[in-house]
This record gives C-alpha cells, structure tokens and sequence, in this order.
C-alpha cells in the first residue's frame, strides 16, 4: 500500500546525539559530555585508572546518567602520528568500552589536546580564576577538546 507523503511546511527536527568523550591516562581518565546539535562538549569529571583498572562502577554510572548515543576516546600518538605505548592502551579501553556497554565507540587523534588543556587553565588563572587547577581539570578539558574535535570533524562517522 501506498504511504501518503508528508507535505508539511514546517522543518522536521533534527536528531541530536549525545557523546561521552574519554581522555585515557594510566592513572586518570577524564570524561566529558557533547552533542551534535552545537558541535560542543563540556569537561564532567575525571575516574580513577588503578594498574590498569579504570573505576568501571563510576564510568558505567556516567553512561546510566548521560545516556550517550556514542562513545569517543582519545588515541594517543607521538608528533609525527606514530603509535606508542599508550596508543595501544587507549585501543584497549575503547574495546572494552564497546563491549561493557554495546556502543559506538569512536577513536580520535587527541595530539596536543593536554597542551591545549593546559593553555586553557593559564589563560583561566590569568583571568582570576580563584581556585588552582588540578589534574582532573586538565584531563577533564582535554577529554572535552577531544570530543569537540571529533563532533567538529566534517569526515567523521556518526
């Protein structure tokens, strides 16, 4: 059978996906929160990473809250794009991301996004941010800057 088509005048809404973006370190990872309505992500918090055991409870309470559509974590590379050490551990957490949770994960190059993170709390101290910035402030921003990045890149996969 035949379905009618839709001659309305007025635009049809856009989907909006919700991410989770993960800036992975041996010893802290740091979440942040986008969609792609504004192609923009705000830093969340920073979960522990004990010998290798991220606080699984804590990221699965995130995922609970945030109800990502996707998944994005930041693939650590050397200068010239090359992998190290924690290319592989990155790699690792986002399989194990995928498979705890059933979701899209996406890998973006977060070359420089620590050093960006931390020209960011400069230019913050230097406007009178009150308090000191920490080490969860850094991973968290640049958990951000990585899921901005990846929202912001037109080749990207939904």
């Amino acid at each position: 059978m035949h379905e009618p088509e839709n001659h309305s005048s007025e635009p049809q809404a856009l989907k909006i996906n919700h991410y989770l973006g993960f800036d992975f370190g041996e010893k802290r990872i740091g979440v942040a929160s986008g969609q792609s309505g504004t192609n923009s992500a705000s830093p969340i918090c920073a979960v522990r990473n004990i010998n290798g055991r991220p606080e699984w409870d804590k990221i699965a309470a995130l995922v609970e809250e945030w109800k990502p559509d996707a998944l994005v974590v930041g693939l650590p590379l050397d200068a010239d794009g090359q992998s190290q050490r924690m290319t592989q551990l990155a790699k690792s957490f986002s399989k194990h991301l995928r498979r705890r949770y059933q979701l899209p994960v996406h890998l973006c190059d977060e070359r420089y996004s620590s050093n960006e993170a931390s020209r960011i709390i400069a230019e913050n101290r230097h406007h009178h941010q009150r308090r000191r910035a920490t080490r969860e402030d850094s991973d968290t921003i640049a958990a951000a800057l990585i899921l901005e990045q990846w929202l912001n890149d037109p080749t990207r996969e939904n």
